[in-house]
């Protein structure tokens, strides 16, 4: 028998006092976790094995000690289609992982409840049939996951950017769509990124916050570099700049991109976010394209602040003056596009639920692949549609039911 990751030989007996589809664990097996009796599990059968479950993991925190209530409650729309998943789910910290014993503490979701009765409750519980990584976590934490979890981990692979252009430009089709990259080393391949394209970003490969990322341009021996707040600096000649970039890369690592101009619209920068999901399927689909519009007359930099949000389709009516048939076509080419840049991440990352691509188009229409996120807020593009929102977040517990054995 095994209850997520845990296994043990048990002896089976028939019982016919028990009720129909059901079954008993004795209280005399020693079992070092908590199986909540009040939930709805489903057995699966193989063999000599019963698997009861599905077991899921959602690892939401970093530290057990902020999973209260409130924290935990922000996290509800994402268990709406409980009674369709079943099985025991909980919300975990990466510092509630026991290793020596193969259990993790967190709270588990009871199901729609009363308004005095409490949600979550707190337990200890066996490792996963499958682990849902929520939130980032640092390399060392992550490793040890992977060594003791393996595949069953969603979200396996937490890229860089020069990974991501590793891993995606050995495609041709998705090369024709990326921004040209390479990882900066010295002012001389930052050199030929400004002669070969006019201007280019320097961006820090790992992610995070409070980086520096600019927007460089040359002019005779000027270089002008923005930040992402839009302070620039002005260095007078290259001397300066390799002084600049040996301090820059002194501290990480930094790649030089290419820069390419998107559209525009009533003075507005223009950019897409496009949801791709696996759920139940096990098959990546577009849930939702949504368009970001920046402020207005800003000169587009590598981030600007969001105006506000429109749904994908109306956007392209807008921009283009396309007919019903022409944003059709075009949803089809950046679905198709987005299809096979996820088929790539997996080939190299490993397991993913859902990934986020931020696509821009330019002035002739064609559409540049500009960065891919295995985590998001959805509430920054959907939360006024209710509906298309619980849909989207109750997605990876669809996944994660699947890859755990009980599609």
């Amino acid at each position: 028998m095994n209850i997520g990751k845990w296994k043990n030989e048990v002896d089976v007996e028939f019982h016919k006092d028990l009720p129909d589809y059901s079954i008993g664990v004795s209280s005399a097996l020693d079992i070092p976790f908590e199986l909540p009796d009040q939930l709805q599990y489903e057995l699966k059968i193989h063999s000599r094995n019963i698997h009861i479950g599905p077991v899921i993991g959602f690892l939401a925190f970093r530290e057990k000690q902020d999973m209260n209530i409130a924290a935990l409650n922000q996290y509800l729309s994402y268990f709406t289609s409980y009674n369709d998943v079943k099985g025991l789910i909980f919300i975990c910290a990466v510092d509630s992982i026991n290793y020596s014993n193969q259990t993790i503490e967190g709270y588990y979701y009871q199901g729609e409840c009363d308004e005095k009765e409490v949600v979550w409750k707190f337990g200890t519980f066996p490792f996963p049939d499958t682990l849902y990584l929520q939130i980032n976590v640092n390399k060392k934490d992550y490793y040890q996951m992977v060594s003791v979890l393996g595949k069953c981990m969603v979200n396996t692979h937490l890229y860089n950017k020069w990974e991501l252009w590793e891993w995606l430009n050995t495609d041709k089709h998705l090369l024709e769509h990326l921004p040209y990259t390479e990882l900066l080393e010295d002012i001389q391949n930052l050199e030929e990124m400004l002669d070969r394209f006019g201007t280019a970003f320097i961006k820090p490969v790992e992610a995070g916050t409070g980086q520096n990322f600019f927007r460089v341009e040359k002019t005779g021996e000027e270089y002008r570099f923005v930040d992402n707040f839009s302070d620039e600096i002005i260095f007078d000649n290259s001397e300066e700049v390799m002084k600049f970039l040996n301090v820059l890369l002194s501290n990480e690592m930094y790649i030089v991109q290419q820069v390419v101009s998107a559209t525009r619209f009533d003075e507005r920068s223009v950019d897409f976010f496009v949801m791709m999901q696996k759920n139940a399927t096990m098959h990546w689909k577009c849930s939702y394209i949504a368009a970001r519009f920046g402020e207005k007359g800003i000169t587009p930099s590598n981030s600007n602040k969001t105006a506000f949000i429109l749904n994908g389709r109306d956007t392209f009516r807008k921009l283009f003056q396309m007919d019903e048939r022409d944003v059709f076509l075009k949803e089809q080419e950046i679905i198709e596009l987005c299809i096979i840049a996820c088929k790539n991440m997996e080939n190299f990352g490993g397991n993913y639920a859902e990934l986020g691509i931020h696509i821009i188009f330019d002035e002739i229409q064609n559409v540049w692949l500009i960065n891919i996120s295995p985590m998001n807020n959805h509430k920054d593009f959907i939360n006024s549609d209710k509906q298309l929102y619980l849909k989207v977040v109750t997605a990876p517990l669809d996944y994660s039911k699947s890859i755990a054995g009980f599609n």
